[in-house]
């Protein structure tokens, strides 16, 4: 169909309309813009310390639709000398409930170091404050004890593809627990600065300087 049409504005051009093509139902009823499908993102960090031959390991993997994912995430895994020394894994439900944040919930395993493995229940919320603020705050609850992982980051574009991120983490729990890395009060303070160049879309090459304070 074809016709030529007024726009309700004076300073408007009119405007010719050659076609008319029905609308997608699920573009209407979807209101991310686009038809609801299975999606999948993978985020590696590998890192290496030269002068003390260790290896971190992060990894953070999110699978499902717009609003509801599986969400898996390792973080700063440590290999030292050949041995696993630092390793947790959250395996949570992943909610969105709005542009900038979500909710998740779901269980953590804890390796090391702890005298043994367990498992915690977990729940958090994830999202990006003002001034692009990373935010991602998780709470667990083992043999009594409630913890408080709290993580702020920024990342600050300096060229086209050279940025520095800035970021923070505080451990914080309300009960001692002897059996794992868990002390009642302020456990660690880490503070990280990663100057990094975006090699292409989705490929990274960064230089890392971190310090932990331990208080448990």
């Amino acid at each position: 169909m074809r016709f030529i049409s007024k726009t309700p504005y004076h300073n408007r051009p009119i405007v010719r309309v050659d076609e008319e093509t029905p609308l997608i139902p699920a573009l209407i009823n979807h209101p991310m813009g686009h038809p609801a499908r299975f999606y999948t993102a993978n985020f590696l960090d590998l890192a290496n310390d030269f002068s003390k031959n260790t290896q971190e390991i992060s990894f953070k993997g999110l699978y499902g639709g717009d609003f509801n994912k599986l969400k898996l995430n390792a973080e700063n895994a440590e290999i030292k000398k050949g041995k696993v020394t630092d390793l947790d894994l959250d395996i949570f439900y992943w909610h969105l409930i709005s542009q900038f944040w979500a909710i998740e919930g779901g269980v953590n395993y804890f390796n090391q170091p702890a005298v043994h493995p367990y498992w915690q229940p977990g729940i958090g919320i994830d999202g990006l404050m003002p001034y692009f603020i990373d935010t991602n705050i998780r709470t667990y609850f083992y043999a009594g004890s409630v913890k408080f992982d709290v993580e702020l980051s920024r990342d600050t574009q300096i060229t086209n593809n050279f940025f520095i991120r800035a970021g923070i983490e505080s451990i914080f729990a309300t009960k001692t627990v002897p059996l794992a890395p868990i002390a009642s009060g302020m456990n660690e303070m880490q503070y990280t600065v990663r100057p990094y160049y975006r090699v292409m879309p989705g490929f990274n090459v960064f230089a890392q300087y971190q310090y932990t304070k331990d208080y448990g």
